[in-house]
């Protein structure tokens, strides 16, 4: 064997065994996720935010070119052929070129028009991706309010699990009636049922993730980092409260687009001058050839276009105008829904949960004595685990109304 090996060779050999040792390791799903990273995850494998961007990237193109002049034309023309004068005529040849000179402003009309489809394009695109990260943001938040809610759940069947021996020793002793552990018992089923429900509610919330995330989807609900209830955002300055909603810019532009396209077609009323130039060459002698052409608007004054223009103009306008006042109204009620459900939010278990857990844990301690009633224990668990799942409930519709005024806003859902 020959042990004396080039170091290239040597050094190719170890990249060549990494790279194939490298290759057969699989991806792992995340350990844990946050949901900060599960809407960046969401952006790097968004079909629909890519699809935005094409659009965008196709308007800016169109914007670029839209300055540009009209193209010029070449005539090639041959006269006096089969002319049947006397000993015929000699052939004429004409090389002319005419260039059309756009008046009335028609360029930048036009420039005008394409560079206000890209400001719309660009708007739409923010309003896909806000969308996108909204729909992340749910399916996260969703998931995790179930998965919390069963894991609470599955606490509960566990102690009434216990609850439901010792009854039945009681009933094998003869102490209490068979009715009472059966009254139990279909308590603790309900709750187990109730657990089930709340589990197949967090799987489908994680597929639906799942499919958002792609490769970097995690493995299981466990893995999901429940994010604090965020604040909502600070009050806005009213005159400018509404710049940065993507709807809004969206309709702004159209209303620019729609302006630019009235000036456009006011413009194209006015012809356009054909200036030509070119040689001729008659009887073996060569000239030159210079021509004006300017069409005259005696018919045809692109009246009916002008009408359908500033038609769509005054719509767009007025589109706007309700898109306002309707924004506007969604973020008074969006920022009313979000202060109040982060107020409660913040003193539900103060002021709900812990007054029913410690009616609850009485009842379960003197049940377990032999002195607490059955009927009454089976109330403060129920009541207890409803106001556990109105806590989460709550925590939900907090976190959910603080992002839904940040996007009311315009803002980054997450802050």
């Amino acid at each position: 064997m020959n042990l004396h090996l080039p170091w290239g060779l040597l050094i190719a050999l170890c990249l060549v065994a990494g790279q194939a040792e490298a290759q057969s390791v699989p991806v792992s799903p995340p350990s844990s996720l946050t949901l900060a990273q599960a809407v960046e995850a969401a952006r790097a494998h968004s079909g629909a935010r890519a699809a935005a961007a094409a659009r965008t990237d196709g308007a800016l193109q169109a914007a670029s070119t839209a300055g540009r002049w009209p193209n010029p034309s070449v005539e090639l023309r041959s006269e006096n052929w089969g002319s049947g004068a006397p000993g015929g005529l000699p052939a004429d040849a004409f090389v002319v070129l005419t260039q059309p000179l756009e008046l009335g402003g028609k360029r930048a009309a036009r420039r005008g028009l394409a560079d206000r489809a890209a400001d719309e394009a660009r708007a739409a695109e923010t309003g896909v991706g806000a969308s996108a990260d909204l729909a992340v943001i749910r399916r996260f938040v969703e998931a995790v309010t179930a998965r919390d809610q069963a894991r609470a759940l599955a606490g509960q069947a566990q102690e009434v699990a216990e609850l439901v021996r010792i009854l039945a020793r009681r009933v094998d002793a003869g102490t209490v009636p068979e009715a009472d552990l059966r009254t139990l018992e279909v308590e603790h089923t309900r709750i187990d049922l109730d657990r089930m429900t709340a589990e197949l509610r967090g799987l489908r919330a994680l597929a639906d993730l799942s499919a958002w995330l792609g490769p970097d989807a995690p493995a299981s609900l466990e893995a999901l980092v429940a994010p604090p209830a965020p604040a909502p955002p600070a009050e806005a300055v009213a005159p400018h409260v509404l710049d940065h909603r993507p709807d809004i810019q969206a309709a702004r532009a159209r209303v620019a687009a729609a302006d630019q396209a009235v000036r456009l077609e006011r413009a194209r009323a006015i012809p356009d001058l054909h200036l030509s130039g070119g040689v001729k060459r008659t009887s073996g002698y060569e000239t030159g050839v210079v021509a004006l052409t300017m069409p005259l608007p005696l018919f045809d004054r692109n009246r009916a276009a002008i009408a359908v223009s500033d038609g769509l103009a005054r719509a767009a306008a007025l589109d706007l105008a309700f898109a306002e006042r309707l924004a506007t109204a969604e973020i008074a009620a969006t920022r009313l829904a979000a202060d109040r459900l982060a107020s409660e939010a913040r003193t539900i278990r103060t002021r709900l949960v812990a007054p029913a857990r410690l009616a609850r844990d009485a009842g379960r301690a003197a049940f377990r004595e032999g002195t607490g009633n059955l009927l009454r224990l089976v109330d403060a668990e129920r009541t207890y685990a409803e106001v556990e799942l109105v806590a989460l409930d709550l925590w939900h519709d907090a976190v959910l109304a603080a992002v839904d005024l940040r996007r009311a806003l315009g803002e980054d859902l997450l802050p």
